[in-house]
């Protein structure tokens, strides 16, 4: 199993905008995202929270229609402790594409304030972690400003399919975050999400949405924004031309 911290870099996209819930101090917004990654982006998601949110959730849902079936998955975050120094999140993870797609989910990051080192656990597919120190830093895809990558193969940037969380399967694990959060009150500022996915037709990088805390999954609004990477592409055009010739042969 991989330990330790390695330095890292990346960021992410969100599709929706957020409304947080009243009853709660953990806090869900946005921010402008224009700057993060190659794309047009907008309305990046945060998640601001304080040591009154431990035990509370967010779910994180992410969602790209282009592949036929869509490629989906869903994160639960659990603020296990947070202290001065330390903030512990608890994450569960469901690859929930269809399984006509061979489609495994490779990384998941997040941007954090003020920045922190990181250290995994418990997991079983996703057993490696980088951090690093947040803007100069990169995720696959061109996606900036991320500092906490959680990864399933050799590194953020992916690897073997057949090593990453497939189709139907669910991997839960500890993110342990290291740094200076502040006293009165203790403090801390979660960005963005992105996430890296191989499949048979390509690699792919995108962003999700953000459920208030403690609600369940709802349906997942389309990204706003996404990024793919060449052979993503490639590998949708062929899938077209497939399904085409198949429809002039019928």
């Amino acid at each position: 199993m991989r330990k330790g911290f390695r330095a890292l870099g990346l960021s992410i996209l969100f599709g929706a905008a957020i409304a947080a819930s009243p009853a709660s101090a953990l806090t869900i917004s946005t921010f402008d995202g224009s700057a993060a990654g190659y794309g047009n982006f907008s309305n990046l998601p945060k998640v601001t929270v304080d040591s009154s949110d431990v035990g509370k959730s967010f779910t994180v849902n992410w969602n790209l229609t282009l592949t036929d079936p869509d490629l989906s998955a869903i994160g639960i975050f659990t603020i296990n402790a947070f202290t001065a120094t330390n903030l512990q999140l608890g994450v569960s993870i469901t690859n929930t594409t269809d399984t006509s797609l061979q489609a495994a989910l490779m990384s998941v990051a997040f941007g954090i304030d003020p920045n922190a080192t990181a250290t995994i656990s418990n997991g079983s597919v996703f057993d490696g972690v980088e951090a690093g120190n947040g803007p100069n830093q990169t995720f696959p895809g061109g996606f900036k400003k991320i500092d906490v990558c959680a990864f399933a193969s050799n590194g953020c940037d992916g690897g073997s399919i057949n090593n990453g969380l497939m189709m139907g399967s669910t991997d839960s694990f500890i993110i342990n975050l290291t740094g200076s959060f502040g006293t009165d009150p203790t403090t801390a500022m979660l960005l963005a999400f992105p996430v890296k996915f191989q499949t048979e037709v390509g690699s792919f990088e995108f962003a999700g949405s953000i459920n208030p805390p403690n609600e369940n999954p709802t349906d997942v609004p389309e990204p706003g924004s996404l990024a793919l990477l060449g052979s993503g592409l490639i590998g949708l055009g062929l899938m077209r031309r497939r399904k085409e010739n198949s429809l002039n042969r019928a």
